[in-house]
């Protein structure tokens, strides 16, 4: 089969949910109804992110606090995973 579901990503917030399938972004919130965020936003260079993250300036991308929410997503998302239980992220 072309895919197995693997390609596909969805998170649910308090006030809407983002998904991503088929390469394309998906944005519904409690207010709007579906809207495709694909070609909405450039995201950043990531060798731009590392070198500024190496000179010691902060960073969206790789500050030690976006790296521990990171990691602690990537964990609940596992636990969710091998449980199949939904697992609220705080």
């Amino acid at each position: 089969a072309p895919t197995h579901g693997d390609d596909r990503l969805r998170v649910v917030g308090e006030y809407g949910i983002v998904e991503v399938r088929d390469g394309r972004s998906v944005l519904t919130t409690n207010e709007q109804p579906p809207k495709d965020m694909t070609d909405s936003t450039t995201p950043p260079e990531p060798h731009d992110a590392m070198l500024a993250a190496a000179l010691g300036e902060t960073t969206d991308l790789y500050g030690t606090p976006q790296s521990l929410y990171i990691a602690k997503t990537l964990l609940h998302a596992r636990d969710a995973a091998d449980t199949g239980r939904v697992i609220a992220i705080d």
